[in-house]
């Protein structure tokens, strides 16, 4: 008894091999990843299919689109991705890239090297990599350490990169009025902003989080008294009470 259910185990085992057997080399090559489908809003310098780790023979039953969308987004260019499958041989890829906010410059062996973030703080494009150098200038009280693409701005700067990013979007033409947002430390993690404008020379001194009201009211302000010609070298805008600086 225990001689036949030995010997039909082994039958068993048998076939389920042959089975897999057949199943590896005859099906599997049928369900690889024939075609990827890339819808990307920014380009790649390397071939996607090297990115996302997949070859001729990646098989398209086995693949986790999760996994995919990990080592995509590796790449410091990329905010989000999305990887879905479509039966029985088609990879959808959705790609969406980070968009500059603004740029700083940072001193790498006595060069000043300009670098690009979004707002989140990411740095993802550095030196001759910007594509848009017509940004806003971030400098001042700023430690970036040793920046290097993908690597991040100091944290209490990202509610500030957030309300820009929400400036930019509301009131696009204000936004790119500002030619450079000077921060200067108050505390540890409080600091305040003095804005530089390409239409006029009078600065404006702010508190740490700008909104798209308050800039409206400032450009307002300082067209007004650069329509004047008024000797004010600065504006402080920190308080209720708005406070003059007459140039020296």
């Amino acid at each position: 008894m225990n001689s036949r259910i030995i010997i039909n185990s082994i039958y068993t085992l048998l076939t389920i091999l042959i089975i897999i057997s057949i199943f590896g080399f005859f099906v599997l090559p049928f369900f690889t990843i024939k075609e990827i489908k890339l819808d990307s809003s920014i380009s790649f310098s390397n071939n996607i299919e090297n990115i996302a780790g997949l070859n001729s023979s990646s098989s398209f039953l086995f693949i986790k689109p999760d996994i995919i969308e990990k080592r995509i987004l590796k790449e410091p260019l990329v905010r989000k991705v999305y990887v879905e499958k479509s039966f029985p041989d088609t990879l959808n890829i959705t790609v969406f890239g980070r968009k500059a906010l603004a740029i700083a410059y940072v001193d790498q062996g006595g060069i000043s090297i300009p670098i690009c973030f979004d707002e989140n703080g990411v740095v993802f494009q550095i030196g001759n990599e910007i594509e848009d150098i017509n940004l806003p200038v971030l400098s001042g009280d700023l430690d970036f350490g040793k920046v290097s693409t993908g690597g991040e701005l100091p944290k209490v700067l990202v509610p500030l990169l957030k309300s820009l990013k929400d400036i930019r979007g509301s009131v696009p033409e204000y936004y790119s009025s500002i030619s450079e947002i000077i921060v200067t430390k108050r505390g540890e993690k409080t600091f305040d902003l003095v804005l530089h404008f390409i239409f006029s020379p009078i600065k404006a001194v702010v508190r740490d989080v700008l909104t798209a009201s308050e800039l409206k009211n400032i450009i307002v302000v300082i067209s007004l008294l650069e329509r004047e010609s008024v000797s004010v070298d600065q504006v402080d805008f920190r308080e209720d009470e708005i406070v003059y600086r007459e140039k020296e």
